[in-house]
């Protein structure tokens, strides 16, 4: 990182901090840190990687931290949240540090609208893995869905038109190029509606339609479809969770697009990425003794490969734990899941307060 951008960044966070310590009305902040260690298992008979030409590590090990700053001073609301990221690679042997700043925006509240200006981390959509109607961020990685998610540049206005619709409007600006989108949401018949579209430079013209409704204590069920009129592309999820007597939490998604994407030319020479997906989460927290298990799978009903991640998280007390998770990839050598690892294993610890 430039010495003299780190230096900006620390100095402005530290006046902020005095600042609205002193003369805000509201005031939160808290830290979170976390190391940990994964090793991999390569998959060297991959057509992508063959011997490992890529050089990929067989370790890694990681040390983050950040902190999510919030203040208000009259109807202004200001948010930042800085964090450090460490990793150390057995393949490079060295340490390479980033501190980056993946939000920091000011909200305005002027009656019935509200203004954002800033970078912002954008969520539309309703569903778990996959979200085809979330236009402004790369969809989430399966073996990295807790990574700490990356905010945009971004001018938001939303318009309150009562307590059960929203009309909102998003512009943002990256590498010069403008991009924007749209989206009504209402709440009608106890069902969450989402109506959106999205364009701009370079930039597809995309439909989006998201709903998610709940019955009854236990049971809620989501979907989402986007849709690009230049090429004909349609992705679409469909999904739903339930919650047990004891607690235990499911989630069940498909994932369907009506024709394969080409990625010959963007990502190595991999043919085509495939259409039909199922995800499965089932989450049970105290399983036992301050431990929770979390059991991910996603299943590619095309090439028929899988991955399941088990996890277990142990509750050391209020502010620490600690957690192992492993990522199993199975199938052909030349599956899409198993196309760089067979398998990983990671071990970590978390402190927050």
């Amino acid at each position: 990182m430039n010495s003299k951008l780190f230096l900006f960044i620390l100095s402005f966070l530290f006046f902020s901090f005095v600042l609205s310590y002193v003369y805000a009305d509201d005031f939160s902040n808290t830290f979170t840190f976390k190391t940990e260690t994964t090793l991999y298992q390569l998959n060297t008979s991959s057509p992508l990687n063959p011997n490992n030409i890529l050089n990929l590590p067989y370790s890694k090990t990681i040390f983050w931290g950040k902190t999510d700053l919030g203040f208000s001073i009259l109807d202004f609301h200001f948010n930042f949240t800085p964090y450090l990221n460490s990793y150390y690679q057995t393949s490079d042997q060295k340490i390479i540090s980033d501190l980056l700043l993946s939000s920091g925006f000011l909200v305005w509240d002027l009656g019935d609208f509200s203004f954002h200006f800033g970078k912002e981390v954008i969520s539309w959509g309703t569903a778990y893995a996959w979200n085809p109607t979330n236009f402004f961020v790369s969809q989430r990685d399966f073996q990295n869905l807790n990574v700490q998610k990356i905010g945009i540049q971004a001018f938001q206005a939303y318009y309150y038109l009562g307590h059960n619709f929203t009309f909102t409007t998003v512009g943002v600006l990256d590498d010069s190029r403008f991009s924007s989108g749209a989206k009504f949401y209402g709440l009608i018949y106890d069902m969450d509606l989402n109506f959106s579209l999205y364009g701009g430079e370079n930039k597809k013209t995309t439909a989006g339609f998201s709903m998610a409704k709940i019955f009854g204590d236990a049971l809620e069920v989501h979907g989402e479809i986007a849709a690009q009129n230049e090429s004909n592309l349609i992705k679409l999820v469909i999904g739903g969770q339930y919650t047990t007597l004891e607690n235990t939490n499911i989630i069940l998604e498909y994932y369907h697009q009506n024709k394969d994407l080409d990625l010959t030319q963007e990502v190595y020479q991999l043919a085509t990425l495939k259409q039909n997906y199922l995800f499965i989460r089932i989450a049970q927290p105290d399983f036992w003794d301050q431990t929770d298990v979390h059991v991910m799978g996603f299943y590619n009903m095309d090439d028929q490969g899988s991955v399941l991640i088990p996890e277990l998280i142990y509750q050391l007390n209020a502010s620490s734990n600690l957690y192992i998770n492993a990522a199993l990839l199975l199938g052909s050598t030349d599956s899409e899941f198993r196309s760089f690892y067979d398998h990983t294993l990671t071990l970590g610890a978390e402190i927050f307060f």
